[in-house]
């Protein structure tokens, strides 16, 4: 059987190395995971650009929650598509539906021409999931966490909301659940 190409969900530079080394072929560039993934930063873009040789595919999605955009969000949904272009990324990612929970096929079929020439595309049993179907390509999370760096902690200021999780614990790719997923191809 030939290994899958494993696409890893992540929001950092850190999780984007440690997925390049533990041998992920390409990644889906988020922010705001606890938001379901929301699109990143220019900044983010190019650091990860920069500091891995991976493939990336940029997360669309102007805020969290449902699928179902008014103009002004759409409208920034095409900017960041070009954003995107200017940054050279290999690909995007989005989704976009109806109120009644179908696809917006005219709004995805301009962010699939917009997205032009990239490419648009909208742990537990990956083997036996992948064997299955036959899958070449999987699309995981692989979420782990470290401790965060920062010294002082102020018990009586929040940095997000309640629901956030800790906030002096950073939430990585972990290479311990990747690399199992992977090894199991090898």
């Amino acid at each position: 059987m030939t290994s899958p190409i494993f696409e890893v969900c992540l929001d950092s530079v850190a999780s984007a190395i440690i997925a390049e080394s533990t041998g992920a072929k390409r990644v889906e560039l988020c922010a705001g995971l606890m938001e379901g993934g929301i699109t990143p930063s220019a900044g983010l873009i190019s650091t990860v650009k920069a500091k891995t040789s991976l493939p990336v595919m940029v997360m669309i999605r102007p805020r969290g929650g449902d699928f179902c955009y008014d103009d002004d969000e759409f409208a920034a949904m095409l900017e960041d598509i070009e954003l995107c272009k200017q940054k050279k990324v290999e690909g995007v990612v989005f989704g976009v539906l109806l109120p009644d929970g179908s696809v917006d096929k005219v709004r995805v079929k301009r962010l699939v021409e917009t997205s032009h020439p990239m490419q648009g595309i909208t742990e537990r049993n990956v083997q036996k999931i992948v064997s299955a179907m036959n899958a070449t390509e999987v699309h995981v999370g692989a979420g782990g966490t470290m401790p965060s760096r920062m010294e002082y902690r102020n018990p009586y200021c929040s940095m997000g909301y309640a629901i956030a999780g800790p906030e002096y614990e950073l939430r990585l790719t972990s290479n311990r659940k990747l690399g199992g997923m992977i090894d199991r191809f090898d």
